[in-house]
C-alpha cells in the first residue's frame, strides 16, 4: 500500500546479460507476477510456476513487456525470459507507461524508450508517468506539460498539475482557484479552494465523464461531490473520502465507513467497511478491523476475511498477505502461490 528460470540453463545465462530488444506483440502480453522467496524477488505464472528464479532485491509487476527490477542497489528493466534489457543503473525509476518509462539520477528526472535508450535527458525536479500523450512535469517550482518527445506541450504556470484523462486534467493556479484544463492549456472549468484543506488536489481525473471534487457543505464542512464537465454535481455533497472510478464504481468513505456509488452517485454498496479498495475483474479487496476479504460488484462478500492485507485482482490473480508473507490466490480464494518471504 509485492524452480529456475525456463528454460533453466540458457536463463541462467542471460541474468546479468542486456539486451536491446525491443518489446514484440506476444511479450505485452506474457502476464508475470512478482514473488519474494529467501528474501529475493522473481516471478510466477497464473498457474503459480516459478518461471524467473528470485535474483533481484525488488521487482514490480510486467507493464508493457517489461518488468522494473531493482540490482546491486540500481533500478533496471528485464523482459519476460528475466533478461536484463535495460541496465540497472537509475536511482530511482517508474514502470513503462505509454512506451516511455520515468528514471531518475541525482535527483532529476526524465525519460527512456523500451530499449533503455534516453529519449528526454534527466532535467526535471519532478515528473509523472505518460497519459494520453502527455506527462506533467515540474521545473524549478511551477509544473508544466511535455510530450513524448520533451517538447513542451503547456507552459510551466500551476503549483499543482495532474496526468490528462479522458482530455482533461486537474490543476492549481497560483492564485488558489483549481479547475480543469484541456490539451490545448485552456481553463474548462473553475474550483474554488480552501485553505485548510490539507489535500493537494481539490479535484479528481475525470473517467467515464465525471470527477470528484471539493467543495464546502452547509456546516462549513469539506466534502467530495460528484460532477460532469459542466461543473454539474450528480451527487449528494455528503463523501469524506473519495477514489476514483474503476468498472464503473467508486469507494467512498461516510464518516469513518467505505463503501460505493455508481457513476449517478448512487450508493450501491453500504459504507459498512473500513476501508473499500478499487473495483478490478468484478472485485474489491475489502477490511475490517484487522482482517481483508474481498466483494463483488453486488457487494457479496464473495473470499472469506481471513488476510491480513489484500491487493487487486489482476488478470485472475491477487496478492495476499498473511503475517509478514505475501502469496497469491484465485478467484476463487484458493492459494496459487502459498505465502513467501
Amino acid at each position: 500500500m509485492n524452480q529456475d528460470l525456463s528454460p533453466a540453463a540458457s536463463a541462467r545465462g542471460q541474468d546479468t546479460t542486456t539486451t536491446t530488444n525491443t518489446t514484440n506483440e506476444t511479450e505485452k502480453k506474457t502476464v508475470l507476477y512478482p514473488i519474494k522467496q529467501d528474501g529475493k524477488y522473481g516471478y510466477i505464472d497464473r498457474s503459480g510456476k516459478l518461471i524467473i528464479k528470485p535474483n533481484f532485491e525488488e521487482a514490480q509487476e510486467y507493464k508493457e513487456g517489461r518488468a522494473l527490477i531493482k540490482k546491486n542497489g540500481k533500478y533496471g528493466f528485464i523482459d519476460v525470459k528475466g533478461s536484463m534489457v535495460v541496465e540497472a543503473k537509475f536511482d530511482t525509476a517508474h514502470s513503462f507507461s505509454e512506451d516511455r518509462a520515468l528514471v531518475g539520477t541525482n535527483k532529476k528526472y526524465g525519460f527512456i524508450d523500451e530499449s533503455g535508450a534516453e529519449v528526454i535527458s534527466p532535467r526535471f525536479r519532478n515528473a509523472y508517468d505518460f497519459s494520453e500523450e502527455l506527462t506533467v512535469v515540474q521545473y524549478d517550482v511551477k509544473y508544466g506539460y511535455i510530450d513524448k518527445n520533451g517538447k513542451e506541450a503547456i507552459s510551466p504556470r500551476f503549483m499543482y498539475a495532474s496526468n490528462f484523462l479522458e482530455g482533461y486534467a486537474c490543476v492549481v493556479f497560483e492564485q488558489g482557484i483549481a479547475g480543469y484544463i484541456n490539451k490545448k492549456g485552456e481553463t474548462v472549468l473553475n474550483i474554488e479552494t480552501f485553505p485548510d484543506d490539507t489535500d493537494i488536489f481539490p479535484c479528481t481525473s475525470f473517467v467515464d465523464g465525471v470527477a470528484f471534487i471539493k467543495k464546502l457543505d452547509n456546516n462549513q464542512k469539506l466534502k467530495w461531490t460528484l460532477v460532469n464537465i459542466e461543473g454539474k454535481q450528480v451527487s449528494p455533497l455528503q463523501f469524506d473520502r473519495i477514489s476514483t472510478f474503476s468498472e464503473g464504481l467508486a469507494a467512498v468513505s461516510i464518516g469513518e465507513k467505505w463503501g460505493a456509488i455508481n457513476k449517478l452517485g448512487n450508493l450501491v454498496i453500504d459504507t459498512k467497511y473500513d476501508y473499500v479498495d478499487s473495483f478490478y475483474e468484478g472485485a474489491a479487496a475489502v477490511n475490517i478491523g484487522e482482517k481483508w476479504g474481498y466483494i463483488d460488484a453486488s457487494g457479496k462478500e464473495f473470499i472469506e476475511f481471513k488476510f491480513d492485507n489484500a491487493l487487486e485482482f489482476r488478470n485472475g490473480m491477487a496478492k495476499v498477505q498473511e503475517g509478514k508473507k505475501w502469496g497469491y490466490i484465485g478467484l476463487d480464494g484458493k492459494y496459487v502461490w502459498k505465502p513467501t518471504d
